[in-house]
């Protein structure tokens, strides 16, 4: 599938999301993974429906590594890092995003004084 086609799917799942439907959700988003592995934002999202626990960690994981310049997806893997323990993993993605001066760069910094 294109970019295009990838984002649609992803505000669909995101929509479903909102609206509590959260298994719907997590079967649309599930199947965008498996046609597109390299879709990002699905596994961003994944993580976010399933929450905390080990697959959670694991779909921030790789989405952190297939986008690392993706500031909501890297702060969104800082703060899971942190709540599973891996504060060093945290402050080396967070060093790299302090050097941005914009609204992310703030964050980023916020969080390193606060872990």
């Amino acid at each position: 599938m294109n970019e295009t086609e990838n984002l649609s799917i992803y505000h669909h799942a995101k929509f479903l999301l909102q609206w509590d439907l959260r298994e719907r959700a997590k079967k649309v988003c599930e199947g965008l993974v498996t046609i597109s592995p390299q879709f990002a934002l699905g596994w961003s999202l994944l993580s976010e429906i399933y929450e905390s626990g080990d697959k959670s960690l694991d779909y921030i994981r790789r989405a952190y590594q297939l986008d690392p310049e993706n500031m909501a997806i890297c702060m969104a893997y800082c703060r899971s890092e942190i709540d599973s323990g891996s504060v060093k993993n945290a402050k080396v993605a967070l060093q790299k995003i302090c050097i941005r001066e914009d609204f992310w760069g703030q964050r980023a910094q916020l969080m390193l004084k606060r872990i």
